[in-house]
């Protein structure tokens, strides 16, 4: 039972000598940025991507439309 308390002392110990630093919390503040960036980051790419891809099966539909319309050989 007393060891439970050592390891949170210690714990709370490391804590309190960590962020002693005024430079941790403008890091932890930093990297919650870059995170939230990257998050962004990742939607917007695969939001992309589903347009991409539908704008290359719309092509191909009317490509395949055009075939159909002007004959195979006149491309």
């Amino acid at each position: 039972m007393n060891l439970q308390y050592f390891y949170i002392l210690f714990l709370g110990v490391i804590i309190v000598w960590v962020f002693q630093d005024p430079n941790v919390p403008r890091y932890i503040e930093l990297q919650f940025g870059l995170l939230r960036i990257n998050i962004a980051r990742w939607f917007m790419a695969r939001k992309l991507k589903r347009q991409l891809d539908k704008d290359y099966n719309d092509m191909q539909k009317d490509m395949r439309e055009w075939m159909k319309e002007n004959g195979k050989d006149q491309m």
